[in-house]
């Protein structure tokens, strides 16, 4: 027989899922906004939360210095 829910029992999953996800994706936020800081910026705000300017030089910097689309095409997947 199906158990039904309380509506309680459902409220705490609710939460709980909110609450590790949020755990989970926080930090992911954080490296994506700070990708894209300035470094003398990340070195002197420490953790605030929005870049002042954003700098999108770091990607172009680091395709043009690691091969990285090499490696991409290099690896099989399968």
């Amino acid at each position: 027989m199906y158990k039904k829910e309380r509506w309680y029992e459902k409220l705490f999953f609710w939460f709980g899922l909110l609450f590790l996800s949020t755990y989970v994706l926080l930090p992911i936020l954080n490296m994506l906004i700070a990708s894209v800081k300035p470094l003398e910026e990340i070195q002197i705000s420490g953790n605030s939360l929005l870049p002042e300017q954003y700098d999108f030089g770091t990607y172009i910097r680091m395709w043009k210095t690691v091969p990285l689309l090499d490696y991409i095409l290099n690896t099989p997947a399968t």
